[in-house]
């Protein structure tokens, strides 16, 4: 329950800032770093509460952290690519 309570402002926040043109950089970072947060969290979960899962939850558990990577790789590959390059003088 309390994850879920947080991840609804969460999702709310990343709906209002992805609708937003263009998207400032640190909104990404943070989308970002939130993600990488929602990752390195799941391995202590299930090690910290390695009886509180069935074998289904955790997997799920799991595919879920997985996903979540892949946002936060997906996301920070948008940020590195939206970057201007630096003209270099000759």
């Amino acid at each position: 329950a309390v994850v879920g309570a947080g991840l609804i402002p969460y999702g709310i926040w990343l709906l209002v800032v992805s609708r937003t043109r263009p998207v400032a950089s640190i909104n990404g970072w943070i989308a970002v770093a939130g993600d990488l947060a929602w990752v390195a969290a799941t391995p202590v979960v299930l090690v910290a509460a390695p009886f509180e899962f069935s074998t289904t939850g955790f997997w799920a558990i799991i595919v879920v952290g997985d996903i979540v990577l892949l946002f936060a790789i997906m996301q920070l590959w948008g940020i590195l690519r939206s970057r201007v390059p630096v003209r270099q003088s000759v």
